[in-house]
């Protein structure tokens, strides 16, 4: 069932795919806004059946990671054969921009702090992989909220690739060098002991 012309044209308004007829399958089919991914539309499953959506409710809802507890985003059932459907769109749709704004405001130094983690983090890995000139033996993940290191694969020959690439270098102290700050990575990132 595909969502009614009138109502696929506002929410394309509202920042939703133009020139797309958005086709709900089920209570489970989520599409989402293109300018804020976390707001979307789905069907509402009709009373005793599990797999048929209502022709014209629908509901609006949000799952931003942070509009919880009493930030919580309330979801909004829109019926398009009522008079005045329109109205309580732009409504929901204005309260929830407004909402995530403030939400996102409040958690920016947070988020601040993450990116810089973050950022940091793909820093030390993009050195780590330049030191070893191999990108496709060494895979390193942290996780973004502690920017601890999860998941290091290394494979049983990433050594070798290591003293060859230290190998080529013109000198032995630039060898030297290089090798010291592989070591400096590895400790930093607790690889091995201080």
């Amino acid at each position: 069932m595909n969502i009614p012309p009138d109502f696929n044209a506002l929410l394309i308004r509202l920042g939703w795919t133009a020139g797309r007829v958005i086709n709900i399958t089920n209570n489970h089919t989520y599409h989402r806004s293109q300018t804020e991914s976390s707001i979307y539309v789905r069907g509402v499953r009709t009373q005793g059946s599990r797999y048929r959506v209502h022709e014209t409710t629908f509901l609006l809802g949000c799952d931003d990671d942070d509009a919880h507890d009493k930030d919580r985003i309330p979801d909004q059932k829109i019926d398009v054969s009522r008079v005045g459907w329109e109205k309580r769109v732009f409504l929901w749709h204005t309260k929830v921009t407004l909402k995530l704004a403030e939400i996102r405001a409040k958690h920016a130094p947070r988020d601040h702090l993450l990116k810089t983690r973050l950022q940091t983090h793909e820093d030390h890995v993009l050195a780590l992989r330049a030191i070893t000139g191999n990108t496709a033996y060494l895979s390193i993940s942290g996780h973004t909220e502690t920017n601890a290191v999860k998941t290091v694969l290394i494979s049983p020959t990433v050594s070798q690739q290591i003293n060859l690439r230290l190998e080529k270098l013109p000198t032995a102290e630039e060898a030297a060098h290089r090798g010291m700050q592989l070591i400096e990575l590895l400790k930093l990132h607790g690889f091995i002991g201080a």
